[in-house]
């Protein structure tokens, strides 16, 4: 059955067998696997969805003894159940060992972040927002309730909805195949579901929409937290030591209105190019891509205002499934450690540490060793912009922004603002 896709599909799916391989051996995580790609959403979205069923899916695969390479059917079987491939055969063996359960999937509220030197709050007047506390950031507030549970596998939308590529196969090897009478349900409940939206687009239509996608980076609310706080004022000198993918240093371009100067640091030669292709799409011109090691970066060639860094972490705030491996723990808190004293030595104003990460040796303990190796520097009280704060315990918790992985659609994130002392 897999030979009858054509040969794009194949290598996609190949491709993320490979990546699936990859983070279940904990060689990798999704966010490290993505980003060796040029289409980090599209490969994003299905690999999440297959790794967040991958025990239900991998038992369909061995009992029907679909195919030999179990993390390629693991995925295939996902695509059938969800229609992304469509053979009815194949669907109905499956949905008969699923049984009761269903598939779980990721519903997430969705926020866009207005790139401003492109468009403007005015322009998503179709859609139905929720303002933050952050600026030109909104909630698309989409008709149906974007937390409710999933009853049927009908309803999982697979990755073509979240990262706008389409590619339905049609296959029909089995002798079994024939007209499935749900795709007449379907037909229905999607003429209802047109009537219900009819007067807003939804998170959904926003992806379909290429005028509208131009205009907006879709970005978590949380990942837009860093660089608010940090609020450069235009025309100042700021370096972002950890850029890519390089959300975070397009949202500095724009609070800087596109003014004084963005040096953006990026080791990875395969995340640097996707940093340099974001800076491009996203029309900045205050922002100058530097393929390096921050590390190797002397604090006397450069005097910023301001530093951003958002270091390498465990992602334990954004990946599914996760396992703490203290030993790898161990290593990145290090490693943190160094980089956020390495990048006080430039004596910014101010320095902006975060983590999309939910451990607090990677948060407060990497704060509390910086503070007490740098007393030229205090931690700002961040206030309430969320309802969630440090993890009790450490004398600064109440000035740090935690938030979770929660009902509310967030990621798990750790934002810390370091102000340099005025000298009396």
């Amino acid at each position: 059955m897999f030979r009858r896709l054509d040969q794009r599909s194949q290598k996609f799916y190949k491709d993320v067998a490979t990546m699936v391989r990859r983070i279940n051996s904990k060689r990798s995580t999704i966010k490290a696997e993505v980003y060796k790609t040029q289409s980090p959403k599209r490969f994003h979205a299905l690999l999440h969805k297959v790794l967040l069923n991958y025990a239900v899916l991998k038992e369909i695969v061995k009992e029907t003894d679909f195919m030999k390479d179990v993390p390629l059917g693991v995925i295939i079987a996902y695509e059938i159940l969800t229609k992304k491939i469509r053979n009815d055969g194949f669907r109905r063996q499956f949905k008969k060992i699923l049984g009761d359960r269903t598939l779980q999937t990721v519903h997430r509220k969705t926020w866009i972040r207005i790139n401003t030197l492109k468009g403007k709050p005015e322009d998503l007047a179709e859609f139905s927002m929720k303002d933050t506390c952050i600026p030109n950031v909104f909630e698309i507030v989409d008709s149906q309730d974007a937390s409710q549970a999933y009853k049927n596998l009908d309803d999982i939308e697979s990755y073509d909805e979240d990262a706008g590529y389409s590619s339905d196969e049609e296959v029909a090897d089995d002798p079994e195949d024939d007209v499935d009478e749900e795709d007449d349900v379907d037909e229905e409940n999607n003429v209802n579901e047109d009537k219900a939206c009819k007067a807003f687009k939804t998170s959904r239509d926003l992806f379909k929409m290429p005028e509208i996608l131009e205009k907006v980076k879709v970005q978590n609310f949380s990942s837009c937290l860093p660089a608010f706080v940090l609020n450069p004022e235009p025309n100042s000198f700021v370096i972002d030591a950890t850029a890519a993918p390089g959300n975070k240093t397009t949202h500095l371009c724009s609070i800087m209105g596109d003014t004084g100067k963005i040096l953006a640091f990026e080791r990875n030669k395969e995340r640097y190019d996707v940093l340099v292709d974001q800076v491009q799409k996203y029309g900045a011109s205050n922002i100058e891509t530097i393929h390096k090691d921050f590390l190797k970066v002397k604090p006397e060639e450069y005097k910023p205002d301001y530093v951003l860094l958002d270091p390498s972490c465990s992602g334990s705030g954004i990946h599914i499934n996760y396992k703490k491996d203290q030993k790898r723990i161990e290593t990145l808190r290090n490693f943190q450690s160094m980089i956020l004293n390495h990048a006080l030595k430039f004596n910014p104003k101010a320095l902006v540490y975060s983590v999309c990460a939910c451990d607090p040796e990677e948060g407060e303990d990497v704060v509390k060793e910086a503070l007490e190796k740098n007393p030229g520097f205090y931690l700002e009280n961040l206030g309430n912009y969320t309802s969630r704060r440090g993890i009790e315990g450490y004398d600064f918790s109440d000035k740090v922004i935690r938030t979770g992985s929660t009902e509310e659609g967030d990621i798990g994130f750790f934002v810390a603002l370091f102000r340099r002392k005025e000298v009396e």
